[in-house]
């Protein structure tokens, strides 16, 4: 009972390091679309990112060490720690979720390189105009996926292409129900300080 007890423990642990790995990169979008604000305490995260990352997978090791390496000592009448179906089932669905959250940053980055826009603005009845932003904190190509698709859910926005090499980000928007001011408040929100570079223009 007690190895089952541990390995429960340590299976959680696992699972919660990972989300807390993940949370820099994956937490501002999800508040984002929870209409959440604070996501800039996620963003402050990122540097300890690989030391959560060192633990998740330290976690990991441990849990498949305590089911499946524990052998049953020779001459011994004790009762070996229960590690059975259950045990193993436990085991690879916190694997499986602690993968997913460890590699959720690496999702997003190739999410963004492979739809660098959002689409046409087709409500627009007037021209639209396109606002050069200036963005701060990035701190890896994820942050690139999770600004694209909270600045692209706004009203008024036709497409977003954000650059992580640069720190820029480019929003082609109908002036008429957005500025590029919100545009760049909207960023900021997410923990990543912005400016406007281009004045507003058609």
């Amino acid at each position: 009972m007690r190895a089952d007890t541990a390995q429960k423990s340590t299976l959680v642990a696992a699972v919660l390091t990972a989300v807390a790995a993940s949370a820099c990169c994956v937490g501002p979008l999800i508040f984002a679309a929870l209409g959440i604000g604070g996501a800039a305490l996620l963003v402050a995260m990122e540097p300890y990112r690989p030391a959560f990352t060192v633990v998740t997978l330290g976690l990991l090791a441990s849990g498949f060490y305590v089911t499946y390496g524990r052998r049953k000592a020779a001459n011994c009448d004790c009762e070996r720690p229960r590690a059975g179906r259950t045990g193993r089932w436990m085991l690879w669905v916190a694997t499986g979720v602690a993968s997913l959250a460890l590699l959720s940053p690496s999702i997003l980055a190739a999410t963004s390189l492979a739809a660098d826009s959002i689409g046409p603005l087709t409500e627009s009845k007037g021209p639209l105009a396109v606002a050069a932003l200036h963005v701060e904190g990035m701190t890896c190509p994820s942050c690139e996926g999770t600004i694209q698709a909270a600045v692209g859910r706004r009203a008024g926005v036709g497409s977003v292409a954000v650059r992580f090499a640069d720190g820029s980000a480019t929003v082609q928007y109908d002036p008429a129900r957005v500025s590029a001011g919100e545009l760049a408040d909207a960023i900021t929100e997410l923990g990543y300080p912005t400016s406007v570079q281009q004045p507003e223009g058609g």
